[in-house]
């Protein structure tokens, strides 16, 4: 695959950097119940087609700790909502910004 189809399919990439005989492009793409992953697209420098691409796991799990620490929880830990809450509400959504603090 080019680089000109990657850039029809994806857009432009939020960061671009050469890295000897490779360019490098990553994007931060949306994986449902998880959220944005970083991905790396490499691709040869002079033929700029794609040789290889990630998802860096180990990045996205650095990002989710920084959100844990920038946002306390709503309620203490150790104390759950009642079930009588959880039993008013049909829906899963509901439940959880109700009962859980989690809107």
């Amino acid at each position: 695959m080019k680089s000109a189809e990657v850039l029809a399919l994806l857009g432009e990439p939020s960061q671009a950097q050469f890295v000897a005989d490779k360019a490098i492009w990553k994007y931060s793409l949306h994986e449902y119940g998880k959220g944005f992953v970083p991905y790396y697209l490499e691709f040869g420098r002079k033929s700029m087609r794609l040789e290889r691409w990630f998802a860096d796991e180990n990045e996205y799990l650095r990002q989710q700790q920084l959100w844990l620490k920038a946002f306390q929880p709503t309620q203490p830990q150790n104390q759950s909502p009642s079930n009588d809450c959880a039993s008013k509400y049909k829906y899963y959504e509901d439940r959880m910004c109700n009962c859980y603090g989690m809107c």
